[in-house]
């Protein structure tokens, strides 16, 4: 089972709740989901959303490694964020 929480940042607060089976992606399950996201929100998602940025402008996304080559230190950095 797979689970999906919106939740807002300063108050915790549970916005919205999104369940599947354990197998789904997580993109996936987001676009199945149909949320509506106002482009003054800042969305911060983990690594199996790094496609939500293309959808979304304010969506921050961990950077991806490049095959066989170190991550620069600025990128290090925000991932850290």
């Amino acid at each position: 089972m797979k689970a999906q929480l919106l939740v807002e940042l300063e108050t915790g607060q549970i916005i919205c709740t999104a369940v599947d089976q354990g197998k789904t992606h997580d993109f996936k399950l987001l676009k199945r989901s149909r949320l509506p996201f106002m482009t003054s929100q800042l969305c911060l998602a983990d690594r199996g959303y790094q496609g939500f940025v293309k959808r979304h402008a304010a969506a921050c996304t961990p950077t991806k490694k490049p095959r066989k080559q170190q991550l620069p230190k600025a990128e290090k950095q925000h991932n850290r964020v």
